[in-house]
């Protein structure tokens, strides 16, 4: 098991963690158990099977979820309900996804060869 890396939510109150093909949303709970938060799962299956996850990102209200997926998509949840509000194609290897600070557009940043491109889609 590695983990790639975690994200917290504006909030505090999940936390989005993901390794190689797994994804994984967690309610936070205020008691801190050694340094570590206990973390409850709220069991939701975002990430189709084998597919990997590059990057994931919250919009700065936390109301939405942008997973980067290794096949070259980005997808917005919305993280009231869970349900998809955005599919998005982009062209390289992913690296990185955010949010723009008005939340109005998701940013990718993706290799193609040996360029980097920064691509934003309108929400």
């Amino acid at each position: 098991w590695e983990l790639t890396n975690m994200r917290m939510s504006p909030t505090g109150d999940r936390i989005a963690y993901f390794y190689l093909c797994n994804l994984s949303i967690y309610n936070t709970e205020i008691t801190i158990t050694h340094t570590l938060p206990r973390f409850v799962v709220e069991n939701l299956l975002l990430t189709p099977t084998n597919v990997g996850v590059n990057d994931v990102a919250w919009s700065h209200d936390g109301t939405k979820l942008a997973v980067q997926f290794s096949y070259k998509q980005i997808v917005v949840w919305d993280t009231w309900t869970w349900g998809k509000l955005h599919t998005f194609e982009f062209i390289g290897v992913g690296h990185e996804v955010s949010f723009s600070t008005t939340d109005k557009h998701v940013v990718c940043v993706a290799r193609e060869e040996t360029v980097y491109k920064i691509t934003a889609f309108a929400l």
